[in-house]
């Protein structure tokens, strides 16, 4: 799966830089707040990320983007998994509107995850069967749909701190997952527009 997801980056990668390209941007969000929407979910310390944007020219309001995310879990006792998860997401973003030195936009992203699911400790034995299900992983599905929003501030001409807001939906591809909204995450970033 692993392999997978290399090769499938590379030739979006490929696809999407084209030597035309007028604009690429390069983000990064190394401080987020983010919340567990099911009861029973993992829960996240704090999430970074790597995003990288280009446009096909430079008034274009419709940017491609490719994204890196790395959700940090709490380490659940119970099941002795450690929850954490990578993301790597594909998708657009379109600019909605400005108002003097900000700008509004929205965005959607196709994503594959990665989890780690190999125990870091020894579950906490129970003694009755329905606690089985405790003991699998939290993290969401390997394949998931991301929908937010962002506002920058155009700090400089290359410099734009941002914050986002978004929602990150699991797409049920094996018995074991689930189609559900799985996390909320608030972010805090800043793009420099090379």
């Amino acid at each position: 799966m692993k392999y997978k997801i290399i090769l499938l980056v590379t030739v979006v990668l490929l696809t999407v830089l084209p030597s035309k390209a007028q604009r690429i941007e390069i983000a990064a969000t190394p401080l987020a707040a983010v919340w567990s929407i099911p009861e029973f979910g993992a829960k996240y310390n704090n999430a970074y990320g790597l995003i990288l944007s280009v446009y096909k020219t430079d008034s274009s309001l419709l940017r491609i983007q490719l994204r890196y995310d790395y959700f940090e879990a709490k380490f659940d006792p119970i099941s002795g998994l450690d929850n954490s998860f990578h993301n790597v997401g594909i998708g657009v973003s379109r600019r909605l509107g400005s108002f003097e030195s900000f700008d509004f936009s929205a965005f959607a992203l196709l994503g594959f995850s990665s989890s780690i699911q190999v125990p870091v400790a020894t579950p906490v034995v129970r003694d009755s069967l329905s606690d089985f299900q405790k003991y699998t992983s939290k993290a969401p599905s390997s394949v998931n749909v991301t929908l937010g929003m962002q506002a920058e501030w155009l700090a400089t001409k290359r410099l734009a701190p941002f914050i986002e807001a978004s929602l990150l939906n699991s797409l049920k591809l094996k018995t074991n997952e689930k189609t559900q909204m799985e996390l909320f995450a608030l972010r805090f970033g800043v793009r420099l527009k090379l």
